[in-house]
C-alpha cells in the first residue's frame, strides 16, 4: 500500500473539518450580531449604589473602569458581591 493514499485522505477530512468549523464560527457571529441589531439590551446604569453598598465607591468605580476598558465599552458592571 502506498502512502500518498492516507497522507491525502487525512489533508482532505481535515481540511472539511476546518471549513466546517469556519462556517459554524461566522454563522454564529452573524446570528448574534443580527439578534443583538433586532432585540439590543436595555441600557442600564453601571452600577447601582444598592447593589455596591458590600464595597467602597472607589473599588466600585475601579472595578467598573477595568471592565469597560477590558470590553472595549461592550460590558457593564452590574452586581458587585464579596464572597
Amino acid at each position: 500500500m502506498d502512502i500518498q493514499s492516507p497522507i491525502v485522505l487525512l489533508v482532505v477530512g481535515m481540511g472539511t473539518v476546518f471549513v466546517a468549523l469556519l462556517i459554524i464560527i461566522y454563522l454564529g457571529e452573524g446570528l448574534i450580531r443580527l439578534i443583538n441589531h433586532f432585540f439590543p439590551e436595555n441600557e442600564k446604569s453601571a452600577v447601582d449604589n444598592k447593589q455596591m453598598a458590600s464595597v467602597s465607591p472607589k473599588t466600585a468605580q475601579a472595578i467598573s473602569a477595568a471592565v469597560q476598558i477590558i470590553t472595549n465599552n461592550k460590558g457593564m458592571v452590574e452586581k458587585i458581591e464579596k464572597i
